[in-house]
């Protein structure tokens, strides 16, 4: 053994202190600390507070009330099952909710006064062990720059969702340089190891080195006395801290060191260069590694006691220099028995995430993970609700594994998240054959977003049985605005069914905070136009004084869901304005004119877009410089924190290294470094289109670096307070990106009998996202060329007499109406999945088609009803076949006053019942699969702009005869049982007709136009409902709208505007 080493760890021994016996906390002064900084002081008697058993093991705690202090009693094993227990106390009594949000602007604690008092005995016991919460990485992404009063909001948020087992990673360095000062390591080659505060994750996994330094050893000391404070409030709860181990990431100086160790050079990570990455891995088989350990250990528990817990990523993101079984196990080995020497109670937790790596077959991970005792080993599995290694591992060769939800990468900003896999999936992992699973865990890489998602994965940690995920949802808007709102609850099953059931993927992120480009991947799976309506409902819930105006969460979520609905629709405005400048690209005809008014149109949604996020506290880049710089003691430290704090949320390295993955749509970024780049962009290619030249991508890339790398080094302030009022703004972001009904009428006028193949000035198959009319004809407005737009909101430039145009699908139109009008729906969906699938649809199997939300199937003889969709078995929720019952009935929505458009409304009438029967026996009795709902690809089934059926989901049901009245002839095809549905969200099962609209602005309702594929029902039958089948005799074509200054006529889009 080398004599420097010896040396420290002879020193050491003696310096081991009585805090290496984990605290056992003081439960009753942990709640009441709690109640009194939430709900306040006066509160904390208001309780009764007790201390019970657990139940075999199990933390459980009860909510009931005393009926002599008639006071409610909150009872725990400890202080996080009382904290859980004052939590559902709150939600489920008193319709409160206490959730992120910068000086509490995120709870909603309008209590009532007396508190009232629980009906019944609530009791729940934890369905598992553990409750994780953290990523390595979030410490880095979301908590660098807290201070303990922050620190302190974190714990009591952790304890209320029932977290019991916390990573806790603040303050390390302070170890990490004695241990490395010890053995000959000076200050100048820690300071070339040591990476800046803001990028200290990757450089304790071995990812990088260097980058942001130097790292002030006065930052060093006070993040240590920081960790000491987080400890100290977590142990008083009974959390279990999980604390950094000796992965085997040194310093280049320990090659100097010693000379002989086994030391291998990383790989390349993330296009650093080598100054800033290639880390040295000590050899976990080598003894160095064992004596370091030892001494790491040694060091961090005198220094911060410990829970037992350590968490070692030796190979993140990295593959270890040899496949070798053996040589694996042993490599495992040797990192748990450096812990385990120092303390013998040892439980080495690491994150699974090397594991998606190709390198890792299962023959790996069974030889990796064998070397440790499967009693001192936890996993977590990082990524459960996308990609879940637990079932290829065979719950990790009978390691504990804890079943995590990841959800976010950097920090993106987006509306997203699957509820129903949360409220569904942990408890089916749990119960499986075989499971090993014995926690359940929040592993985000950055928080304060979809505070919904995490409120709901909280309580997933006590339930035992899955949750009505909607009826969930519709108490979760009341408690969280403190009243019952019509609007907000729209809105939030419109969110729901538009983005919280969905899985997502990495093309997540807005095109807002991306390098400019002309093609840019988006993730389109969700549905932009229920975004955009849930945003006008929460600005309805404002104007119609459904909810107070005061309630933070409700103002952050207006912001929030309105940030969402421009970032949507600044895509399509960047789709038209790359359409613009390949037009110019394919003819050379000057299209300046065009990519201007776009561009124009793009920067100003950006500046919008940057003061409604201004308007709150929780959307301000201020607060992020703000908090860097508040934690340095000298001028220069406060810059180089500032430049940290920049870099990370652009740059992300010194060239563009990691560009925009951790970039925020924060009041500041937006309108100075996301504005400042795509103004760049526009004005580049306007200029090139101006003068006749090609764009030049290059030149542009390079002042495009040089804009960015400016930025990141910048010295300057922004605002730390909100600036202008939350309502108004958003009321002014509606008005100025919906066009209403009444704008619609004056500027619009609908026609039937014109359309035009080839058309399209953004088309299929690049429809835009948003169906949403309001949104379409903006649009439409913006473009000088758009003369119009479609029934799912194709814009188009140019139209013609459908009479000119050679009819090759009329009678095969004609003979399904004949048989059934039915059909007509059916055929203007197949149509628009037809359109967007056809030209890959013969190497898709029925599973990729489902994927894909297409409905077209290239065997079927009839392409009207030759439709394939997987069963709901595969989604492994409902019932198999012939689960259906019926007849059904629906009860009518009143009649409207007769008017001169009485058979419209007669006909939307017979249709609404009939669509309202089959969405009757889907939901009701077939079942929804929640794992397979919609896309949002094609556009809503709306009979006019203002007569509205919306139902935002589609439906996957097997029918069969009797699920609807004998002798129906609904479903044309008998042998045909799988029908794939599209809807939009009904709002209490009723259709709205505005007589005046529907008549001055749509003219009529619209039925077939057979040069798309877009149809409806004719409004001109005068047949009463009175059977199942309707007469479709006075089949029609399609209404159209376009400007009514142009001459032309296009076809109508739904109207969901708010009139």
């Amino acid at each position: 053994m080398d004599v420097h080493l010896a040396f420290v760890i002879v020193l050491l021994v003696s310096n081991v202190q009585s805090s290496s016996s984990r605290p056992l906390g003081d439960p009753i002064s942990a709640i009441q600390g709690l109640v009194s900084r939430n709900l306040g002081p006066q509160y904390v008697g208001f309780f009764e507070y007790e201390v019970i058993s657990d139940q075999a093991g199990s933390d459980v705690f009860e909510v009931h009330s005393d009926s002599q202090q008639k006071k409610p009693v909150l009872r725990g094993n400890n202080g996080v099952s009382l904290a859980s227990a004052l939590n559902f106390y709150l939600k489920y009594s008193c319709n409160c909710s206490i959730s992120w949000g910068r000086d509490g602007t995120g709870n909603q604690l309008n209590l009532p006064h007396p508190l009232p008092l629980p009906s019944t005995k609530l009791r729940m016991v934890s369905p598992v062990k553990y409750r994780y919460y953290q990523n390595v990485c979030t410490v880095s992404y979301s908590m660098v720059w807290w201070d303990f009063a922050r620190w302190q909001q974190e714990i009591d948020w952790m304890a209320l969702n029932g977290l019991n087992l916390i990573l806790s990673f603040t303050g390390q360095e302070y170890v990490w340089r004695q241990l490395y000062s010890s053995v000959g390591v000076t200050e100048t080659e820690l300071q070339q190891y040591f990476s800046g505060a803001a990028f200290l994750a990757w450089q304790r996994m071995g990812n990088i080195k260097g980058w942001g330094s130097p790292l002030d050893n006065e930052w060093i000391d006070n993040q240590a006395q920081l960790q000491k404070q987080i400890l100290n409030a977590t142990r008083q709860f009974g959390m279990i801290n999980v604390l950094p181990g000796f992965a085997g990431h040194v310093p280049d100086a320990i090659a100097r060191i010693y000379p002989n160790a086994t030391l291998i050079k990383s790989a390349a990570w993330g296009n650093f260069n080598s100054t800033y990455t290639e880390v040295f891995l000590l050899q976990p088989t080598d003894p160095i590694f064992a004596a370091l350990g030892k001494a790491f250990y040694k060091l961090l528990i005198a220094e911060f006691g410990t829970d037992h817990v350590y968490n070692c990523d030796t190979y993140n993101e990295m593959d270890p220099s040899s496949s070798d079984p053996t040589f694996l196990a042993n490599t495992n080995a040797a990192i748990y028995e450096a812990m385990a020497a120092v303390d013998p109670d040892a439980i080495f937790l690491m994150q699974a995430w090397l594991f998606h790596s190709g390198f890792w077959t299962n023959d790996r991970i069974e030889a990796f993970l064998s070397g440790v005792p499967d009693a001192s080993m936890l996993i977590l599995d990082l990524n459960s609700e996308q990609e879940p290694l637990w079932q290829s591992t065979h719950s990790y060769f009978g390691k504990p594994f804890i079943w995590c939800l990841l959800h976010n990468y950097g920090g993106t900003r987006g509306i997203y998240g699957n509820l129903t896999t949360i409220a569904v999936e942990p408890l089916l992992a749990l119960r499986a054959s075989g499971s090993t699973m014995v926690g359940v865990g929040m592993t985000p890489e950055a928080i304060e977003h979809n505070p919904v998602v995490y409120d709901l994965m909280g309580e997933m940690s006590w339930r035992q049985d899955p949750v009505n995920v909607a009826a969930w949802v519709s108490q979760y808007a009341v408690r969280r605005y403190g009243s019952y709102s019509p609007s907000a609850q729209t809105s939030w099953h419109l969110l729901l069914q538009g983005a919280y059931i969905y899985q997502w993927s990495w093309n997540i992120k807005s095109i807002v905070d991306r390098a400019p480009d002309f093609i840019m991947e988006l993730d389109l799976s969700f549905n932009s136009t229920s975004i955009a309506q849930a945003f006008a409902g929460l600005v309805q819930a404002s104007l119609g004084h459904e909810v107070s105006p005061e309630v933070g969460p409700y103002r952050y979520d207006l912001v929030d869901v309105g940030r969402q609905t421009m970032v949507n629709l600044f895509y399509d405005l960047q789709t038209m304005f790359t359409l613009a400048y390949l037009k110019y690209g394919q003819t050379k005809v000057n299209s300046s004119d065009e990519i201007l008014s776009i561009s124009t149109a793009m920067l100003d949604l950006l500046n919008d877009l940057d003061a409604l996020l201004g308007s709150d506290t929780n959307f301000l880049l201020g607060h992020w410089i703000a908090d860097a710089r508040a934690m340095a003691m000298t001028s220069s430290l406060a810059d180089n924190l500032e430049f940290n704090a920049r870099n990370q949320i652009a740059m992300w390295g010194p060239d563009e290294n990691i560009e925009d993955y951790a970039g925020k749509e924060w009041s500041g970024q937006v309108k100075d470094y996301y504005g400042g780049r795509w103004s760049l962009f526009t004005s580049s290619v306007w200029e090139a289109v101006r003068s006749g030249q090609t764009f030049d991508q290059s030149t542009y890339e390079e002042a495009r670096f040089e804009f960015e790398r400016a930025w990141s080094y910048a010295v300057h302030p922004y605002p730390t307070e909100p600036q202008g009022d939350t309502i108004e703004i958003a009321v002014g972001v509606y008005q100025k990106y919906f066009r209403s009904a009444a704008y619609i009428q004056e500027r619009y006028v609908a026609e039937a009998g014109v359309d035009v193949v080839g058309g399209d000035l953004y088309g299929s198959p690049s429809q835009p996202w948003t169906r949403d009319l309001g949104q379409v004809a903006f649009l439409c407005d913006v473009n000088p060329t758009c003369v119009g737009f479609n029934s799912v909101g194709i814009l188009k430039n140019s139209t013609q007499p459908l009479s000119s145009i050679k009819d090759t699908t009329q009678s095969t139109l004609s003979s399904v109406c004949t048989d059934n009008c039915a059909g007509v729906i059916y055929r203007w969906y197949l149509q628009n999945c037809q359109g967007r699938c056809q030209h890959q649809h013969d190497a898709l199997d029925r599973a990729s088609l489902s994927s894909l939300g297409c409905c077209y199937n290239s065997t079927a003889s009839n392409q009207n009803f030759g439709m394939v969709m997987p069963t709901l078995q595969n989604c492994g929720l409902v019932p198999a076949v012939g689960s259906c019952r019926a007849p059904f009935s629906v009860s009518p929505s009143p009649s409207p006053s007769p008017t001169p458009n009485a058979a419209a409304a007669n006909t939307a009438a017979a249709l609404v019942f009939y669509l309202g029967l089959l969405y009757v026996c889907a939901v009701m009795v077939c079942g929804v699969c929640h794992q397979h709902m919609s896309r949002n690809k094609d556009s809503s089934l709306v009979v006019n702009m203002e007569l509205q059926l919306h139902c935002s989901f589609r439906v996957n049901c097997i029918f069969r005869q009797y699920c609807h009245p004998a002798n129906s002839s609904f479903i044309p095809r008998p042998k045909v049982t799988q029908l794939y549905l599209r809807f939009h969200h009904c709002l209490h099962s009723t259709v709205l007709l505005h007589q005046d609209t529907a008549t001055s602005v749509c003219g009529h309702m619209a039925n077939i136009n057979p040069s798309s594929g877009h149809s409806y029902l004719s409004p001109h039958s005068q047949k009463t409902w009175d059977t199942p089948k309707l007469d479709c005799s006075h089949v029609r074509q399609s209404i159209c709208v376009s400007r009514k200054e142009s001459s032309a006529w296009l076809h109508a889009v739904p109207n969901s505007s708010l009139a």
